[in-house]
């Protein structure tokens, strides 16, 4: 089975609800690219997800990041605000992360967890 979503240029805003509750499994292929997305106002992006271990993989991720990289600091961001338990917005930072670094390794964890992948 083969899985790919691909959300490019979407604006998500007051009560739009873009794959929420999505929980994708199996074993086969799961590709899920985002670019350009805006998020704003009462919209979800990934509501529902479990987070528990992308945010373990997020840390992990981190240590092997360019400290000196734009993308760590927007990875640094997604996890502080994972820590402070805001769910909403840490969901808001991970779409706008994801938004900004499509092939980056937050998207991949975030596919992977869609996806079952351990």
């Amino acid at each position: 089975m083969e899985v790919k979503i691909q959300l490019n240029g979407v604006k998500a805003k007051d009560g739009a609800k873009v794959l929420t509750g999505a929980k994708i499994r199996g074993d086969g292929k799961c590709d899920i690219q985002a670019e350009n997305i805006e998020i704003s106002g009462n919209a979800e992006l990934l509501t529902d997800m479990e987070l528990g271990e992308v945010m373990q993989k997020a840390e992990e991720a981190l240590q092997e990041l360019d400290p000196s990289s734009t993308e760590y600091a927007s990875l640094s961001q997604v996890i502080q605000t994972g820590r402070t338990g805001n769910r909403r917005e840490l969901l808001k930072k991970i779409g706008m992360h994801i938004g900004m670094f499509a092939e980056g390794v937050l998207q991949n964890i975030v596919s992977d967890a869609m996806c079952g992948k351990r």
